[in-house]
């Protein structure tokens, strides 16, 4: 209401400019929150370029070059349509609109705006809202419908032209969608406690206390998404690598495929991105729980531990996946 009231002030002022910035500013929350309610999660940043990039020209925002140029878009075609609802000059006709007759009636009539009027404001304020949740709306519509078709884009990291895309096939993309889901249960710690006790069972002498205190860790110290790079890195290496359908995932090869290929001396890109990050994070944390008692075997078995639990998440939420 403030920025309503300032907005108007300046239109009184014949300072447009600013106006339309403050209408901006106004807007910048709006989109903050439409953008969270029509994706509650993070939305997949391939999927969304994708998406991005087959919207017609009916989608304003394919029009325009960055997301504050589309929120100021949206803030100033609104400020413009309702402008004499704020401030009407001296010399002109009050603006007229139709308004129910009454409350909980629907019949309606055409009656004079009371310009910046406490009721007026709310209803500009609510059009301005409305129009920027419907846009972003239809986005979201469209991106749902990229994800549940399974298109998908990749592109090269060291290019940015958009003759670089590539639709990625059906098994990459489940892949993805498998490792976002383990990711989110992860850093949400949304897993049983038993995944870990289940892997100290199978690697012989190691805490569980301190197996349990170094996963934490990994979980809460993973601002550059090194986990889930890790369990697409897992994923990979089952069906791209080791030739293994998807559907297998869900069943005690893919624990015992990996596991092997952890003790071997596999070298796909894969398996070396697994090993170099277990190693490293067992590294990074050893000190915090007594190094002395990190030797080159424990060292090894509690890499073991942290795969071993990774692994038997994946299995286990692949398996509700269906």
């Amino acid at each position: 209401i403030a920025c309503m009231i300032t907005i108007s002030v300046l239109l009184k002022l014949n300072l447009k400019d600013d106006a339309k910035l403050v209408a901006t500013y106004m807007s910048l929350p709006m989109y903050v929150s439409a953008h969270s309610g029509s994706w509650p999660s993070k939305p997949n940043k391939n999927i969304m370029n994708y998406t991005l990039a087959n919207l017609d020209r009916g989608f304003r925002i394919t029009q325009v070059k960055s997301i504050y140029e589309f929120i100021m878009d949206n803030a100033v075609t609104a400020l413009e349509t309702y402008e004499a609802w704020l401030y009407t000059p001296p010399d002109k006709p009050k603006p007229v609109a139709e308004r129910k007759v009454a409350k909980n009636s629907s019949k309606k009539m055409m009656v004079t705006i009371e310009p910046c009027s406490d009721f007026e404001i709310c209803n500009i304020i609510d059009q301005f809202w409305s129009r920027l949740k419907q846009k972003i709306i239809k986005i979201a519509q469209e991106f749902y419908k990229n994800k549940a078709s399974g298109k998908y884009l990749n592109y090269d990291s060291e290019s940015t032209s958009p003759q670089d895309y590539r639709v990625m096939d059906n098994d990459s993309f489940a892949l993805d969608r498998i490792a976002s889901t383990v990711y989110g249960k992860l850093i949400n710690h949304q897993f049983k406690s038993q995944w870990l006790k289940l892997a100290v069972t199978q690697s012989g002498n190691i805490s569980y206390q301190k197996l349990v205190n170094l996963f934490d860790d990994i979980i809460q110290e993973d601002d550059d998404e090194e986990l889930r790079k890790l369990i697409l890195s897992i994923l990979e290496y089952f069906v791209l690598v080791a030739g293994n359908p998807i559907d297998k995932i869900a069943t005690p090869r893919f624990i015992s495929v990996v596991v092997a290929g952890f003790g071997s001396a596999a070298n796909s890109d894969q398996m070396k991105t697994i090993k170099a990050q277990l190693e490293a994070w067992v590294d990074r944390h050893a000190m915090k729980y007594g190094r002395q008692n990190y030797g080159r075997t424990a060292a090894i078995g509690y890499r073991k531990c942290i795969l071993l639990t990774l692994v038997y998440i994946i299995n286990y939420e692949a398996k509700l996946m269906g």
